[in-house]
């Protein structure tokens, strides 16, 4: 198995949009599959219950929001869900997910019908991408209202385990990915965002007193991960890749504090069968 964990904050375009757009789709425009979509629709799903790539963030959605996840001219299958950790509950994670007027056994005879009906049109269309996608979408909406709350429960985990990651949302949103990994999920995309900005370390003055915050918030997060997956036998089959969309200067503009350089960033990676303890310098 060959999983990934995404966890952007790197910069390969002076410009957050574009930069974030080249990270995710090396392309400026959305116009082309995320890099969570091509790794679903290359390598498969191990779970049949939640979506094969998951994104997350604290607070606000990336810029350029679904495009980051999005499928393109992929199979509607292969694109992305987006969840809010700050609405880490099991029942709002997800909106529109439940339906309270049917019962389990209800909705899957009903899923079954149209189902069945849909593939019979399928049939005499022979080839039809986009209801071929809603087929596929209906199943995994209806298996996703029981599963989802069960994977975004972390009441569940013990004591230990929710002190080891830490109470900051980027915490949560870390070992939320840990729960989605252990299930099968192929790609998982942690974005770290505050509230109403979707670029948390994107400070422009104060760069100091700001990056020391949101440093202690990811942080432990982000190092609980790496433990946690080692120590339940996941990191080698896990692939971790921290970094961001591009970088700062070197050099201090006064109290419009460091300016974008998309010339000087760091990218580390863990698990996955990669070696430790090497590094690659890369000169622009």
């Amino acid at each position: 198995m060959t999983y990934v964990l995404f966890i952007p904050c790197i910069r390969i375009f002076p410009e957050h949009a574009g930069a974030m757009m080249m990270f995710n789709l090396g392309h400026l425009q959305p116009s082309r599959p995320s890099l969570g979509s091509w790794l679903c629709y290359g390598l498969g799903s191990e779970n049949q219950e939640l979506p094969g790539l998951v994104a997350m963030s604290p607070r606000a959605k990336p810029r350029g929001k679904a495009a980051h996840w999005g499928n393109s001219f992929l199979p509607g299958a292969y694109s992305g869900v987006y969840a809010n950790i700050a609405e880490m509950t099991p029942d709002r994670i997800l909106n529109h997910l439940k339906n309270p007027h049917l019962s389990r056994s209800e909705q899957r005879r009903q899923a079954d019908l149209l189902s069945q009906l849909n593939h019979l049109d399928l049939q005499r269309q022979v080839q039809d991408q986009q209801l071929d996608s809603s087929i596929q979408a209906m199943e995994m909406a209806f298996q996703m209202q029981f599963a989802v709350p069960d994977v975004f429960d972390t009441t569940r985990e013990t004591s230990a385990t929710k002190d080891l990651y830490g109470e900051s949302e980027f915490a949560k949103g870390c070992l939320i990915a840990r729960r989605l990994v252990e299930r099968g999920v192929r790609m998982v995309q942690i974005s770290h965002s505050i509230d109403g900005y979707d670029i948390a370390w994107d400070t422009g003055h104060g760069n100091i007193h700001h990056h020391r915050d949101l440093a202690n918030k990811c942080d432990q997060g982000i190092a609980a991960l790496i433990r946690d997956l080692k120590h339940r036998g996941l990191l080698d089959e896990t692939l971790v890749i921290w970094g961001g969309e591009f970088g700062r200067a070197p050099t201090s503009e006064g109290t419009k504090g460091r300016d974008h350089d998309h010339y000087g960033f760091t990218v580390w990676m863990a698990g996955g069968g990669v070696k430790p303890g090497f590094h690659i310098w890369c000169d622009g």
